[in-house]
């Protein structure tokens, strides 16, 4: 399966991420220890008599030839192999936020998307072309279709519709009001005629009133992305939204 994959790959990578730990702690001493060194030098000088300035030469020297040329090494080793976060790993954070009531589901979540994208062929001599649409897909799942629609546990945290099916609409946006207790009085024209961003402007200050925020996510397509916020986690979810590359909007605005 892809994600056992994917937990295989992470393990195999651990001792490089410790090493790259150790790197990184090696240049911060190295940094402080100059510094403190530095700082000895330049009030010693101010003290002591001529005949020993040689040495402290001597010394000032031999920092700079062993301390600034480990450092520059350190650091293009730290530069080169560092462990970079994948797309994958940007959206579990992104999806971490939106289901911090049920953490769990994340997981449930991402494996689902995996069994989906996953090649027909279970020989595996389709890895690899499976393996690009993984990284293609997960660079931003909203802008693929309703692959994360049809992979979630249930609507009460997010949920995707077509631009003009405010049917669906309803049906999903009931799953969040019951989760955050609000209740939805539609009128006949929002029934029969509104559209979903129409819809979600008439909701949000009921959401709002309970204590929470309706986005809308830029899927770059003629359909929708809603997720639904405790206000308490707006700040977070802005901001690793921004991070994944989701470009968001408060549903009270014109989508």
């Amino acid at each position: 399966m892809a994600h056992s994959r994917h937990q295989l790959l992470k393990l195999l990578l651990l001792p490089f991420i410790l090493l790259m730990q150790t790197i990184r702690l090696i240049l911060s001493s190295i940094v402080t220890l100059s510094l403190i060194l530095l700082l000895f030098i330049s009030k010693t000088l101010l003290f002591v008599s001529k005949p020993f300035l040689p040495v402290i030469v001597v010394l000032l020297r031999l920092l700079i030839w062993l301390m600034f040329p480990l450092f520059f090494i350190c650091l293009f080793i730290y530069t080169l192999f560092r462990p970079l976060k994948n797309h994958e790993t940007l959206f579990r954070h992104w999806l971490d936020v939106i289901y911090r009531d049920r953490p769990k589901t994340v997981s449930i979540i991402i494996e689902n998307i995996h069994q989906d994208l996953r090649g027909e062929d279970e020989s595996g001599e389709n890895n690899t072309q499976e393996k690009n649409n993984e990284t293609a897909v997960f660079k931003n799942l909203l802008t693929e279709g309703f692959i994360l629609h049809n992979n979630l546990e249930d609507y009460a945290h997010l949920f995707s519709v077509d631009w003009k099916d405010g049917e669906s609409f309803i049906d999903c946006i009931t799953e969040m009001a019951q989760r955050f207790n609000v209740v939805l009085n539609w009128t006949e024209q929002q029934l029969e005629e509104d559209l979903p961003d129409q819809l979600a402007r008439a909701v949000y200050p009921l959401f709002e009133a309970a204590g929470a925020v309706l986005y809308s996510a830029d899927t770059g397509s003629d359909y929708y992305t809603f997720i639904i916020i405790p206000q308490q986690d707006t700040a977070d979810f802005e901001k690793v939204s921004k991070q994944y590359g989701v470009s968001l909007q408060r549903a009270n605005k014109t989508i």
